[in-house]
């Protein structure tokens, strides 16, 4: 997404290169920090349903060499989790909670509220070369394959053909990307007005579904 950055914003090839190099410095570098604060120095190991669902079969070791070997065993089963949870990881998007995300939204609201979003994504019609949309849809494919590939090694069993441990909501910075690349369309109309009515509509059946679930 930094590339999508007009390079004239910033000034010459060199100090667009330079701070693209040192926003990526700064990240690694703070990523490096908080795993060394949080895991190193308190010895905590990292948790997979080894601890949490008492699945011994995890082993991150033995899922890194067998992906190594079957590398299209893996991919499959990235495919079977899409297809088969798609509706889950539809309604971890657009919103559920409690203690293990069993309060869900209605289906038809979730369904409704994911046309809602696709079709604003469409009538923004942003300023986009078709190169420029092309490495946003890379990108965002890269981004689903490295998220099931993460919880393929430290949530999976052993050459399982479903993937454990993937939420809707990780999918929402990913969409950013998709729905960039998906806006050719002219804005529509009191699109403000729209919005702030999905909005509310939206905070609504939240607090109905709350009621429901606990009154």
């Amino acid at each position: 997404m930094y590339f999508l950055i007009p390079r004239e914003r910033v000034g010459s090839l060199k100090k667009f290169l330079s701070l693209g190099a040192a926003i990526l410095f700064l990240n690694l570098l703070t990523s490096l920090a908080w795993t060394e604060l949080a895991v190193g120095m308190t010895g905590v190991e990292l948790a997979t349903l080894r601890q949490y669902g008492g699945l011994e079969t995890v082993d991150v070791a033995a899922q890194k060499i067998f992906i190594t070997e079957h590398p299209t065993e893996f991919f499959s089963a990235m495919i079977h989790s899409l297809n088969t949870a798609k509706f889950y990881y539809l309604f971890g998007f657009v919103g559920m909670w409690g203690a293990n995300g069993e309060l869900f939204m209605p289906a038809m609201f979730s369904l409704m509220y994911g046309m809602t979003l696709i079709f604003f994504a469409l009538t923004n019609e942003l300023n986009l070369k078709l190169n420029e949309r092309g490495l946003l849809i890379f990108a965002a494919g890269i981004s689903i394959y490295a998220l099931f590939l993460y919880d393929y090694l430290i949530w999976t069993p052993v050459g399982a053909d479903y993937v454990k441990g993937v939420q809707g909501r990780y999918f929402i910075p990913i969409a950013l990307m998709i729905f960039g690349a998906l806006s050719i369309l002219p804005p529509m109309r009191h699109k403000n007005l729209i919005a702030i009515a999905a909005g509310i509509f939206s905070g609504f059946m939240m607090l109905l579904t709350n009621f429901k679930a606990f009154y």
